[in-house]
C-alpha cells in the first residue's frame, strides 16, 4: 500500500496544512531572535507539536483506509475534517504571533494614513476631529 494513497483526496489541504506549518514555525523563530529568547526546550515541544499534528493526519487517514476496505463510506473524509481543524489551528497560531509583533501597529499606521488621504482628496479640506 501506498502511504500517499491515503491523501489523494486531500493533497492540497496537506500541503496547505505544511505551508502554514512551516510559517508558523518561521515567524516563531523570528520572534525570538528579535526577542533575544530562546529556549532549546520550547523549541522541541513546538516542534513535537507539529510533528503530532501531522502523525493526527496520518492516523485520520488510516481510519478512512480502514473504513473504506469495510465498505463504510462517509460523506467527508476524516482526512478533510482533521486537516480543516489543523489549518484553522495554524492561522490562528499565525495571527496571535503577528498580534504580538509591530506589525499590525505599523499596518494600522498606514491604513489610518491612506484613509486620511483618501477623505481629504475626496472631500477636500477634511479635518480630522
Amino acid at each position: 500500500m501506498d502511504i500517499f494513497h491515503l491523501f489523494c483526496n486531500s493533497k492540497d489541504l496537506v500541503y496547505l496544512l505544511f505551508f502554514l506549518s512551516l510559517c508558523d514555525l518561521g515567524l516563531r523563530e523570528i520572534q525570538l531572535v528579535l526577542n533575544k529568547h530562546w529556549s532549546y526546550k520550547e523549541e522541541l515541544n513546538n516542534l513535537w507539536k507539529k510533528i503530532s499534528n501531522f502523525f493526527l493526519l496520518f492516523l485520520s487517514g488510516a481510519i478512512d483506509y480502514i473504513f473504506s476496505r469495510n465498505g463504510i463510506y462517509f460523506e467527508v473524509s476524516f482526512v478533510h475534517i482533521f486537516s480543516c481543524l489543523l489549518i484553522l489551528v495554524e492561522i490562528e497560531s499565525i495571527l496571535k504571533k503577528l498580534g504580538q509583533t509591530e506589525f499590525v501597529q505599523i499596518l494600522i499606521s498606514c491604513t489610518n494614513q491612506l484613509i486620511k488621504k483618501i477623505k481629504t482628496d475626496n472631500l477636500g479640506d477634511y479635518k480630522d476631529k
